[in-house]
């Protein structure tokens, strides 16, 4: 066993081991400094760019955690995933609820597509309604 696999050891899944070698191996670093505490920008952002990918091959931020030897909530930081916190899932079924069903999945469709959360859409198209409305009561005082 070479000592990059050393480092690579705990992680089981061939492919997410696949995946966090390849990305230490184009970040020119060594396991070691990857699976540190040290928060260096370049080995943040191979850490952030490792955890997009292991959430392209569809593992969950608690197992990325595990395999990156950081936190969940650190991973959660990594995706920019503002929607997983217990308060945001509340709200984000709130807001959702008052939609006919076929409206909900076009709202989680077209905010998946945009890459921001339901609520960061739903905010930016309340806004646009409401320039949209202050302008016509501008026009029709005028």
């Amino acid at each position: 066993m070479t000592a990059r696999h050393k480092w690579l050891e705990h992680i089981h899944s061939p492919t997410a081991r696949a995946i966090v070698n390849r990305v230490i191996t184009e970040a020119r670093l060594h396991p070691e400094e990857f699976f540190s505490a040290a928060r260096e920008r370049p080995l943040v952002k191979a850490r952030m760019h490792a955890a997009s990918q292991l959430v392209a091959a569809k593992f969950t931020p608690y197992r990325i955690g595990f395999f990156l030897k950081r936190n969940h909530s650190t991973i959660a930081y990594y995706l920019g995933a503002e929607g997983t916190s217990r308060s945001s899932k509340y709200y984000y079924r709130r807001v959702l609820r008052h939609l006919s069903p076929d409206h909900r999945q076009a709202v989680v469709d077209y905010a998946a597509s945009e890459a921001v959360s339901v609520e960061v859409l739903v905010a930016q198209w309340v806004g646009e309604r409401i320039e949209h409305e202050i302008r016509a009561k501008a026009r029709a005082a005028a």
